[in-house]
């Protein structure tokens, strides 16, 4: 999956996080850096607006709208989701990583 200036996110995320995030029993793992991933939807957004497709938008409205987003994308490192099913319970796990911390933060 390449996002964003032809960056792998799934790859970098993958080799940064493999080791510790594995020991988490998990069905299903799903991470993702959200600033690559905000500025191809942003480009996307952009691209449909100005060829009429996003009704009542324009490619400036698009990225005004997305200006916030990007902001506080740009706070976090890497978004990390589990799901596992345990004793007849469904456990949900959402783990953020923020830029220039050491240790994600589970919510």
């Amino acid at each position: 999956l390449v996002l964003g200036m032809g960056q792998d996110t799934v790859r970098t995320v993958a080799d940064a996080y493999v080791r510790a995030f594995l020991d988490t029993p998990a069905n299903l793992y799903v991470a993702f850096a959200p600033g690559p991933l905000l500025d191809t939807l942003r480009g996307t957004a952009m691209e449909l607006a100005s060829a009429g497709l996003l009704r009542g938008q324009t490619a400036q409205s698009v990225r005004a709208g997305f200006a916030e987003w990007t902001e506080l994308a740009a706070e976090i490192e890497t978004v990390t989701f589990y799901a596992s099913q345990e004793d007849n319970a469904l456990r949900l796990v959402l783990d953020l990583s923020l830029e220039g911390e050491e240790t994600p933060v589970t919510e």
